[in-house]
């Protein structure tokens, strides 16, 4: 079974740009390689070009030197997209308000929805909960007990008994 979620960028007042995603769009998932991987404008711009997905990875593309196999068809850790891995384009990013995002992803029994806002951050949202507004990523529990702590310079074990 599918854990369908909906990855979009504020692009303007009240307006979104999104894609669809099909699998393990849970927070512990994709909230921590959003957070981690695709902190840019840049990173999500490019995410959102490939239009609907199959899978969200760690990396946007297959590094150049992967050979698929009959075994390995995708390399690990890197984003599956329809259009891409599979030649179907019938799933472009496509343009939302707020509104209709919730109700299109409950339409498509989507359980989830990451917004990436004009202020850089991540936001949250269970479609399937009571609450109807976005939350901070960073402060979902599945999230942020992943996201490694950066607290300055020095090795890790100096950053750790900073905190």
């Amino acid at each position: 079974m599918s854990t369908r979620s909906y990855i979009a960028k504020e692009i303007g007042e009240d307006k979104y740009k999104a894609v669809y995603c099909l699998f393990d769009g849970y927070p512990a998932h994709h909230g921590i390689i959003l957070v981690q991987y695709y902190d840019t404008p840049e990173k999500v711009d490019a995410l959102l070009t490939l239009g609907g997905l199959s899978a969200l990875g760690e990396k946007i593309a297959p590094d150049a030197d992967f050979v698929p196999t009959e075994e390995q068809r995708f390399q690990e850790s890197t984003t599956v997209a329809y259009a891409r891995d599979f030649g179907d384009p019938s799933m472009p990013a496509e343009y939302f308000n707020l509104a209709q995002l919730v109700d299109n992803g409950e339409k498509l029994f989507a359980n989830h929805l990451y917004v990436f806002t004009k202020d850089n951050a991540w936001k949250y949202l269970h479609l399937l909960g009571q609450s109807k507004t976005l939350q901070d990523l960073k402060s979902h529990p599945d999230v942020y007990r992943q996201i490694p702590l950066v607290v300055g310079g020095g090795t890790e074990e100096e950053q750790i008994l900073a905190i």
